[in-house]
């Protein structure tokens, strides 16, 4: 049985966080370094759901890929949604620690889980910032048309099916992914000269913008392009025992809209 802290230094070596973003608060959120690990609840977001099943399962530890704090709290008041969720950690003792844009980077991250999914080869950055990071892939594809890419993301995919913008391309190939939100690199998959980009939370006008560029952008959604890496943060810590939140609480899944579909 390890402690906490060394959850936190094997994090660190498979996500070193000078991968992160400097606005980035990624690391301990909440820490109880010295207490021993009694189990680790693995999760895109930490929310009450998620602390509310990780003390059902006796998990101490909570490995999130978004952190709790991206706003500072001005105070902890109980009755407030974040302060609840950090009086009811506090109270439990349980750490709760962040791997996010440095996890989007690492080796088997974010964006080698999704690869992976994809069964995507040839894995090549198709953009590295000002200190020569990596933010995303180009990789050679196996899907002989556009339908047979689609069915996989279908398949891939939990909450909603693909959204497919602008113009589809006469190749398949050529394929540029970036986990999360990742509209804003649309432009550098254009030059690295890929047949369409992957990614999520797509604006209509990013859509448009796709459209005026001749250019195909697929959006299948940011937990569903991000949820694979949970398994590599599995494997990861199999020395614990671990469990994995496999869903998003504040998506509410279309069965539950629409009572007629079969896709439930």
């Amino acid at each position: 049985m390890r402690f906490v802290k060394e959850i936190y230094q094997g994090l660190c070596e498979f996500a070193p966080e000078n991968l992160a973003e400097d606005w980035d608060p990624v690391g301990p959120q909440i820490y109880f370094p010295q207490e021993k690990v009694r189990g680790i609840l693995l999760c895109l977001d930490v929310t009450d759901r998620v602390l509310e099943e990780a003390i059902k399962q006796d998990c101490n530890v909570i490995v999130s890929h978004h952190p709790m704090f991206f706003k500072g709290l001005q105070r902890i008041d109980v009755e407030d949604y974040k302060s609840g969720l950090v009086y009811q950690a506090l109270k439990e003792k349980i750490s709760i620690l962040s791997a996010h844009t440095n996890l989007d980077r690492a080796k088997n991250g974010v964006n080698d889980a999704l690869a992976e999914k994809l069964g995507l080869e040839d894995l090549a950055p198709f953009y590295l910032d000002d200190q020569g990071r990596n933010m995303g892939y180009l990789a050679k594809g196996q899907f002989k048309t556009m339908e047979d890419l689609l069915a996989r993301l279908e398949d891939l995919t939990q909450y909603r099916e693909p959204i497919v913008y602008g113009r589809a391309p006469q190749s398949v190939e050529r394929i540029a992914i970036l986990g999360g939100s990742g509209a804003e690199f649309l432009d550098r998959a254009i030059q690295a000269g890929a047949d369409l980009f992957i990614t999520g939370d797509v604006k209509y006008h990013d859509g448009q913008d796709a459209y005026e560029k001749n250019f195909c952008l697929i959006d299948i959604g940011h937990y569903d392009s991000e949820k694979y890496v949970l398994e590599k943060l599995q494997d990861l810590f199999k020395q614990e025992r671990t469990v994995l939140y496999g869903s998003c609480d504040f998506i509410v899944q279309k069965c539950f809209l629409d009572r007629k579909t079969s896709r439930c």
